[in-house]
């Protein structure tokens, strides 16, 4: 018997070594130009060629090579992926593989491993410059259960060349050829592929009747999405399930018609076993926010209907769901929500689609959600909004729309060229920003370009091509997504002065006089990065300001300088962490052990009930610092604005628990990481995806940070080229006030 085992795992071994030979990890075999099983996928001044010239070992190496005009916008950059031929049971994953640089600037050189809807991983050290042969080590946590496919790589969207050769995968340590293999479980929803273009609805009556019998289906499909037990079990494609339902829902006469209808649905689709058992909560935590079952209840749903409804909800959960499951985080991802790519105008029914998936998903794993008092009322009034919008651009817009509606800093429409197309794409090379109710001049993208346009720094924009910029922003805050006001004013600055036209005629106020000018623009994504003003590239990391305080800028900081900038620090008076930006490196615990004397606890998390969607649970603290005598001794002040957002939040919250005084104006309330949902049209949106909360349960989103000491930049400050925030964090250490 155990020779026959042995044998049987060696057959298998030797399988498997065949299998893992083929995947072609060291480029050696080449058809037409390209390695063998291997996805070339390329940008717009990108090329990706075998070399046969520069290799680490053997004959071949690939070659990333950028061939665009140097720019500092961010770029789609080039790959070279495979997908590896199983799903494997285990716990990391580690990809090594041998990267050269030349002259790499501006983007990201590295090893990639992509698990859909599981991770995305690339490497964490920046490789930049000129570079010999070198090994590099990309680990990635696994989840067997949540993974169909796995992708490796490599991965460059910087400027200069970039090699990459000899890879090899590790599963726990072990190589491919010994890793245990999982099985891809295939689900009879997958077998469902009758609606592939779309649903095929064109058109739609509307009256009062199909409008309320469209938003009872749209609660009703989102709630069976992640509440039946047959749903979870992925028996049904559920965007099909929904474009079969809609004509007939559609078109009921009556309450009772559609609820009978609905009522039969409910009950074909399987049966319920067991109760729901509320499990007991660790100790200390608590239940932030409940479902919403209200509305099963509400007069235009009949009574059974509402018992079908109330008996899912209190049916035993499935221990899994084929529609949702949470990544490492705890952010909800959505394995299964079909993107449609290629969706067409007259689609009502691919609409509808994307406007119930984004409110149920919202409904039920938006940890924010009870701030949102009108979120009921947003579906009534997108359904036929959502009808109305028979333009490819009339759909996006109004999903932006949509998005705006969750007061989240982290919203966004991602991958519709027509919300760029309706702003324009190109610029004049100057920004504004909204200080003291004005919008004013306040930074050139060029400044020999800017200044012989006539613009001036400190200009107060009143008008764009004869419309006043009032009006403007007041047509735009629908569509402006944003926490709190001082955000969506950020926003609004990004896109305010965007045009498709290759000019535009400005009025300007300057030293109480009107001046008209008409500017050049030009292409906005060459100075991206300036635009946004997230990051100032060219910012130190570190240096010494005034007489003996140090400034440390997150934004270009690296955890590997820390120990050296400390060592320089500790004699300082006081430190300035500037945090109007996003790290470059995760600071938190890194920085916060060498500014606390004692452990502090920041920060609560509130996560979202596995087992019951809707549902939030306030229970972890996290703390930062150690018991370190030796901690920094001078004063810590945390410099925040508008720009200071999620991670920066976070990072400012740790800080405060160490005791820093925090300087500036509010933040921009949108904290913890991001949670994806995929839109008909090949477009995605994002909420925030975990609740974070201060210590004693007190809010953030939204709210934001607020400072100590107010202190915001002032139009006479911006004339002089003066940072007013910086210089109020300076005297506050020099006085103590």
């Amino acid at each position: 018997m155990v020779s026959n085992v042995s044998a049987q795992v060696i057959k298998s071994v030797q399988r498997n070594s065949a299998i893992i030979n083929d995947l072609n990890l060291d480029f050696e075999k080449v058809i037409g130009g390209v390695p063998k099983g291997w996805d070339i996928r390329n940008s717009q001044n990108y090329t990706i060629t075998v070399d046969t010239v520069n290799s680490f070992t053997g004959k071949h190496s690939i070659c990333f090579q950028y061939t665009g005009i140097k720019t500092t916008a961010p770029k789609e950059g080039s790959g070279i992926v495979l997908k590896l031929p199983h799903n494997y049971n285990g716990k990391i994953l580690t990809l090594t593989g041998y990267i050269k640089t030349e002259n790499a600037t501006g983007g990201v050189a590295s090893l990639l491993v992509n698990i859909p809807n599981v991770t995305f991983g690339i490497l964490d050290q920046q490789i930049t410059g000129t570079t010999p042969w070198k090994k590099y080590t990309l680990s990635v946590g696994l989840i067997p259960a949540k993974t169909k496919e796995i992708y490796i790589g490599g991965l460059f969207t910087a400027e200069g060349t970039m090699w990459l050769d000899d890879l090899e995968v590790q599963i726990d340590d072990k190589s491919l050829s010994v890793a245990e293999i999982r099985p891809v479980r295939r689900f009879p929803a997958e077998k469902d592929t009758a609606f592939i273009r779309g649903s095929g609805l064109t058109t739609m009556r509307m009256n009062k009747q199909t409008l309320t019998n469209l938003k009872v289906l749209g609660m009703v499909w989102g709630f069976l999405k992640f509440y039946h037990p047959g749903v979870a079990a992925g028996k049904y494609n559920w965007a099909n399930t929904l474009f079969r339902l809609l004509p007939k829902i559609a078109s009921a006469k009556t309450d009772q018609q559609r609820d009978t209808i609905l009522t039969r649905f409910i009950q074909g689709l399987g049966p319920l076993k067991g109760k729901y058992k509320a499990r007991a909560l660790p100790k200390g935590a608590s239940i932030k926010m409940s479902v919403d079952t209200s509305w099963f209840y509400a007069k235009a749903i009949t009574q059974p209907l509402q018992k079908v409804l109330s008996a899912v909800f209190y049916a035993k959960p499935a221990s899994e769901n084929y529609y949702y499951s949470f990544d490492q985080s705890t952010n909800v991802v959505f394995p299964h929500d079909k993107e449609f790519v290629d969706i067409k105008s007259n689609d009502i029914g691919l609409r509808l689609l994307a406007l119930f998936r984004y409110w149920n998903a919202v409904e039920y794993f938006y940890p924010y959600r009870y701030l949102l008092t009108d979120w009921e009322q947003v579906l009534t009034d997108y359904i036929p909004k959502m009808i109305l919008a028979n333009t490819r651009q009339k759909y996006d817009l109004t999903l932006l729309s949509m998005i705006e509606k969750i007061k989240d800093s982290h919203g966004a429409l991602f991958g519709s060229q027509q919300e760029r197309l309706f702003f324009g794409e190109n610029t004049p090379l100057f920004t504004i920003r909204y200080i003291g109710g004005k919008w004013i001049v306040d930074r050139y993208l060029d400044s020999a370009i800017a200044f012989r346009s006539g613009i001036q720094i400190g200009d107060e924009l009143e008008k764009i091509n004869g419309q006043s910029i009032k009006n403007i922003v007041k047509e735009r805050l629908d569509i402006t997504p944003g926490s709190n006001m001082a955000v969506k004013y950020r926003n609004l600055s990004w896109h305010l002065l965007n045009t498709a036209n290759d000019s535009m005629i400005l009025t300007l106020e300057r030293d109480g006089r009107q001046e008209i000018k008409k500017v050049k623009t030009y292409n906005g994504a060459i100075y991206q990065n300036k635009i946004y003003g997230l990051v100032k590239r060219g910012q130190p990391p570190f240096k010494i300001i005034g007489d003996g305080i140090a400034y440390i800028y997150p934004g270009t900081f690296k955890n590997s300088m820390l120990d050296s900038v400390m060592q320089i620090a500790r004699s300082t008076k006081g430190m300035i962490i500037d945090l109007r930006s996003y790290p470059a490196d995760f600071m938190v615990f890194t920085l916060g052990n060498k500014l606390g004397r004692h452990r502090s606890g920041f920060a609560r998390y509130a996560h979202i009930d596995p087992l019951r969607p809707g549902q939030s649970i306030l229970d972890y603290i996290a703390s930062t610092g150690t018991e370190n005598p030796d901690c920094y001794k001078g004063k810590v002040v945390l410099l925040i604005n508008e720009y200071t957002q999620s991670q920066s939040e976070y990072t400012a919250m740790a800080f405060m628990a160490l005791g820093a005084t925090i300087i500036g104006s509010t933040t921009a309330g949108a904290d913890g990481d991001i949670s994806y949902v995929s839109l008909p049209g090949d477009m995605s949106t994002v909420f925030s995806g975990l609740g974070i909360y201060y210590p004693d349960g007190g809010e953030i989103q939204q709210v934001g940070i607020v400072p100590d000491i107010i202190c915001k930049p002032t139009i006479t400050g911006v004339k002089a080229g003066r940072d007013e925030p910086l210089e109020r964090d300076v005297l506050f250490i020099e006085t103590g006030k």
